[in-house]
């Protein structure tokens, strides 16, 4: 049965036949963006390792030292302390830039300058397909490349999962529209396309799930009738959803859990809300204001709902919902952008619980949906879907104005990209953008601790407490400092503090518990050590140190059996087999200690320390001859106690 073409009179065409043509072919203004946008861009090669590329790349040569981890990356978690954090594309990438540009920062920031730039080719694509418009397609383009807010998902190195979420989306959605368009005759290679790219895109990053309500969405604003019938969508959407299920079976077999983030709490759903709605508020305030951007721009009042910030982010969640739900059809293209932002948004809008709020990187996908409501406005696009030739000359005015736009925000591109250079520039950005965030006033404190700038990291971390009293970074850090800095009675005030705020606060218990036990403080010591331990009970520095406070007070009996649980739960961990080892010859279990002492040696690495341990076991066993033997080992390896051999020589076991 031939198919019937629906007109819509009222829509405006996205190939007209009577538009003016352009002299410039249409490929040389996608190749304009890109050269703009890397020239605008260029100097992100520059930049050091900072942030999370310590974790990632720069202490992570376990997952990046050969071309091997590529296949590592799908069967592993990320080389993080978060189990359920999953990444395998992004790993796959670093492993390619440590594999062909060596340790260096400058070739994995050339990577992802090369993303942004290959994505600004791929907007500027999904545009010029779904409009026709070769003029409103580069501004469209442009205005994606170099909007401030996407700087830091370009200039920092742990922002490259967002950019690699642009393609799939991008080949998704034109996959999706070549099955539309295919009709009744749809085979089974279209079907299969539309699975892979959705697909990769999951193995991009778990926010993809979003791409799910999208593709309704466009068969509802953006693609012309006829639709494919009910059972060609059934089956496709059936596809997708098997795909899905693979992804989270997948998942649970590497981590025994199909979803994360259960270990930064579960707020109640009041606060979630508060959460979305200050996120979404931020968000479209910093899209349609570009100006006192910040890495990480979550504070308390944020989310309190009687502040100004607050009423403010509501105003324009309001605003922005009634003028969606109000022009829903009429203005169906910038409907569609509006969705595809929202949706990109609403998996780190504090709907699932996080361990930072409101990151720019997150944003970088969801700004193809305020491209596409750009795209609207410069071209007068009101939809799409019409197949009408209608004289679609560009609206000159729109497009001067879009043109002094554009120039602002690569100025205010190329003054921002220093500001992300390495730990010390980023956080001191973000502290004078937002000096009331706890986490930026402790991060800026760390990278100057680090640059041993004392006094100055001592001020910013009594910054972040002040500013958010309940954050326990800032005050857990502090105490680190005071003790570093020979404060220790400040330190343990701290630490109290901390824990009476957050009584379930594992580092605190263990740090006050190693305070407390340099300051021979045992019995408390001992007392916060075990509430560590029932807490974790698996957790093995709270058992080391639980272990050696044991052992100082003399409670050698609960040392041995906290020390003989550590070789249980880490076989592997030679320092455990030596502490048992000390126990055991303080239990008078000789033979046992040189047992222990032994698999240390075996497990590694030799040390003086060791040799000597291994030396007074056997001496402790009657074995003279294999104490001496250890002894004189310790003594080659520069151990400075001689005490063994001076008591081995005094029995007549060693010359004199």
């Amino acid at each position: 049965m031939t198919r019937q073409k629906t007109q819509h009179p009222s829509r405006v065409a996205p190939a007209p036949k009577n538009a003016a043509k352009w002299r410039v072919p249409p490929l040389a203004l996608c190749a304009l963006c890109v050269l703009l946008t890397a020239a605008v861009y260029s100097r992100v090669v520059d930049g050091a390792f900072c942030w999370d590329d310590r974790l990632l790349i720069v202490n992570n040569d376990r997952s990046l030292d050969e071309w091997a981890d590529i296949g590592r990356a799908f069967t592993e978690p990320l080389g993080t302390t978060d189990a359920a954090y999953y990444r395998p594309v992004l790993m796959s990438t670093f492993v390619f830039d440590r594999q062909v540009s060596g340790k260096t920062a400058s070739g994995f920031h050339r990577t992802n300058l090369i993303l942004h730039c290959l994505n600004v080719a791929l907007v500027w694509a999904l545009l010029f397909v779904f409009t026709g418009r070769p003029i409103t397609s580069t501004l469209g383009a442009l205005f994606f490349a170099l909007h401030p807010i996407q700087t830091h998902a370009v200039a920092l190195i742990a922002g490259r999962h967002d950019l690699l979420l642009v393609p799939p989306l991008v080949a998704l959605l034109l996959a999706y529209r070549a099955w539309w368009q295919s009709g009744e005759k749809s085979h089974a290679g279209l079907y299969a396309a539309v699975a892979v790219v959705f697909a990769w895109a999951l193995w991009t990053k778990e926010t993809a799930l979003v791409l799910l309500p999208i593709l309704p969405l466009a068969d509802r604003l953006l693609l012309p009738a006829p639709k494919p019938s009910l059972r060609q969508r059934g089956v496709l959407y059936l596809l997708l959803l098997a795909t899905t299920a693979v992804y989270f079976v997948v998942r649970w077999y590497i981590f025994g859990t199909p979803v994360g983030g259960s270990q930064y709490g579960n707020p109640a759903f009041a606060q979630r809300l508060a959460m979305a709605v200050a996120t979404y508020g931020y968000y479209i305030q910093h899209i349609l204001l570009p100006f006192g951007l910040s890495a990480t721009p979550f504070y308390r009042q944020l989310v309190d709902t009687g502040s100004f910030e607050f009423l403010r982010a509501l105003l324009l969640c309001g605003v922005c919902g009634y003028l969606w739900f109000a022009f829903f059809d009429s203005a169906a293209l910038a409907s569609f952008g509006f969705a595809v932002f929202v949706l990109f948004i609403l998996p780190v809008a504090g709907v699932v619980p996080m361990k930072i709020y409101m990151l720019e990187p997150r944003i970088y996908g969801g700004m193809i949906g305020i491209t596409l409501c750009v795209v609207a406005s410069i071209g007068g696009l009101r939809d799409v879907r019409a197949a009408e030739n209608v004289d679609e000359r560009p609206q000159w005015v729109g497009v001067a104005v879009a043109c002094f736009v554009l120039a602002v925000f690569a100025f205010a591109d190329w003054q921002r990209i220093p500001e992300l250079h390495d730990e010390l520039a980023l956080w001191k950005a973000t502290v004078a953008a937002v000096p009331e965030s706890s986490y930026a006033r402790n991060s800026l404190g760390y990278s100057l601790m680090e640059a041993k700038r004392y006094p100055e990291a001592f001020d910013q971390y009594r910054e972040g407490v002040r500013a958010d009293p309940d954050d326990p970074s800032p005050r857990f850090n502090l105490a680190w400092l005071l003790e570093h800095t020979g404060k220790r009675s400040e330190a343990i005030v701290e630490l109290r503090e901390l824990l009476r705020r957050s009584p379930e606060h594992l580092g605190a218990l263990n740090s006050l518990a190693v305070f407390l036990l340099r300051s021979d403080q045992l019995e408390e010591a001992e007392q916060v050590a075990k509430k560590g331990t029932q807490l974790a009970k698996d957790n093995p520095e709270l058992l080391s140190n639980l272990a050696l406070i044991l052992e100082r007070r003399g409670k050698v009996g609960e040392a041995f059996s906290t020390y003989q649980h550590l070789t249980q739960i880490e076989p592997g961990g030679p320092e455990h087999w030596r502490n048992l080892g000390r126990v055991l010859r303080k239990l008078d279990r000789a033979s046992e200690s040189v047992a222990a002492d032994e698999k240390a040696l075996a497990i590694g690495p030799d040390s003086g320390a060791l040799q000597f341990a291994l030396g007074l076991s056997y001496w402790k066993a009657g074995n003279g001859a294999q104490a001496l033997d250890h002894a004189q080992r310790a003594q080659q390896m520069g151990y400075a106690d001689h005490s063994l051999l001076d008591e081995l020589r005094q029995a007549g076991v060693a010359s004199q």
